[in-house]
């Protein structure tokens, strides 16, 4: 293969992978917007006390692992809104860029609950 062949099958996988990239990225982008839109009907069902509301904000941008995200959505769902919503965003990126990985086990935890994969 001559040089500029080669040049030429570089650029080809290059643009491949970003193609493959930018699905990769709207499809996470539709996903995360999908999961913490749907909040509503979840918050009318039981209220957020004081307290709750406080764990769960202390809590929301810790989560690490979808495992315990799911764990803390179900012990805090109802207290989903405002900053503590942005606090399970901000996790729910993190997790994205720090464990990309693990997508599988997000997409386990929203075919067992799927309320959750609303979330």
């Amino acid at each position: 293969m001559d040089r500029s062949c080669t040049v030429n099958y570089a650029l080809r996988v290059e643009q491949l992978l970003m193609k493959s990239a930018k699905q990769a990225a709207t499809l996470i982008l539709s996903l995360i917007i999908t999961m913490f839109s749907v909040q509503v009907g979840h918050a009318q069902k039981r209220g957020c006390d004081d307290v709750e509301g406080q764990h769960a904000f202390d809590e929301a941008i810790t989560l690490r692992s979808w495992d315990a995200l799911y764990k803390s959505y179900k012990l805090y769902r109802q207290c989903d809104d405002g900053a503590v919503g942005k606090g399970y965003s901000e996790s729910v990126a993190r997790i994205l860029s720090d464990h990309w990985n693990t997508l599988p086990e997000l997409a386990r935890l929203a075919r067992k609950d799927s309320q959750f994969g609303l979330l």
